[in-house]
């Protein structure tokens, strides 16, 4: 492969060297795609999507000098991607823009999976899916310590009552500022079968966004202008700014019943968005997990496209 040397020793921003760490690999590899991806789950047998990726390994076959070998991968925790058996083989012409490698480059930590331990009232979250139009701006938890992790895994277990986690939204097609929250707590202390999640959805003033505790500002300047409730006022809503009206009345709610509950919203403003749980056992003790589906579909007569992403990206 001719172009080798120069990712790692080029004289410009040569690429790191890898290293060994945590019984992986650390390495900066030039990131080509980005895919949905299939991941089994043991206990519960569920299948969920993830976000999966292929990277070049800057290799090639002895017979194929014009080529290089890329790799799929599969994120399975805060920071580390697990790789699949496959190799793929990209060809490359004389056309070929090394350059355009060297501008991909991530680095990326690469080690056999270790498995998650379920506890009881987690929820895996097996679908996140919204269309082009919805812009997704993170996830909150109002728990003290890690409430969500790369595995799509909410540990709804540590939720007290009152807590509450949810998704927040921004609503491109009204205006950058007009978003909504969809917001889930629990009424009782998790843990026993039979407990029962409560869905809201909250519409949100965007302005000034903060998502984590650190800005996460939206690429368009007016959101840093102070908040004028006049721009934002519409549809006979409150439009509450981002973490100010989670002790409100929600605008729309609904208890999820158990085993198996379907709650399916279809009201202006908003895009039409359907929530799925059920409940189910991963192990011989008979502890639960819920099994959340979150899909935000196009509205009626939109070109808007639906696309599947689990709740994490890269």
């Amino acid at each position: 492969m001719p172009f080798v040397g120069r990712f790692y020793r080029s004289a410009n921003n040569p690429a790191s060297l890898p290293l060994v760490v945590d019984g992986g690999v650390r390495l900066e590899l030039p990131l080509i795609e980005e895919f949905d991806s299939i991941y089994h789950w043991d206990r519960p047998k569920i299948a969920q999507i993830r976000p999966a990726y292929t990277v070049a390994l800057l290799c090639c076959p002895e017979t194929k000098r014009e080529s290089f070998v890329k790799v799929p991968i599969q994120r399975w925790g805060d920071s580390y991607f697990g790789r699949s058996r496959e190799l793929l083989i990209e060809d490359v012409g004389d056309t070929f823009q090394v350059n355009s490698l060297f501008q991909r480059r991530h680095m990326i930590s690469i080690a056999a999976e270790r498995r998650i331990s379920l506890g009881i009232g987690d929820i895996i979250v097996r679908t996140h899916a919204f269309t082009d139009s919805i812009k997704f701006q993170g996830i909150f938890s109002t728990a003290a310590g890690q409430a969500a992790n790369y595995n799509a895994v909410i540990e709804a277990r540590i939720l007290q009552v009152g807590q509450k986690f949810g998704y927040d939204y921004s609503m491109e097609d009204l205006s950058p500022r007009h978003g909504f929250q969809i917001i889930f707590s629990r009424g009782a202390v998790a843990g026993k079968p039979g407990d029962s999640l409560l869905a809201e959805l909250l519409p949100l003033d965007l302005n000034n966004l903060i998502v984590h505790g650190v800005d996460s500002p939206v690429d368009h300047p007016e959101l840093n202008n102070p908040p004028n409730e006049s721009e934002i006022d519409g549809y006979g809503l409150k439009w509450w700014p981002v973490g100010q009206g989670l002790d409100s009345m929600p605008t729309h709610s609904h208890v999820m019943k158990t085993p198996l509950d379907i709650w399916n919203l279809d009201t202006e403003p908003f895009p039409p968005i359907s929530v799925r749980m059920e409940i189910m056992l991963f192990d011989e003790d008979e502890s639960f997990v819920d099994v959340l589906d979150l899909v935000i579909r196009p509205k009626k007569g939109s070109d808007d496209q639906s696309r599947r992403l689990c709740t994490f990206g890269y």
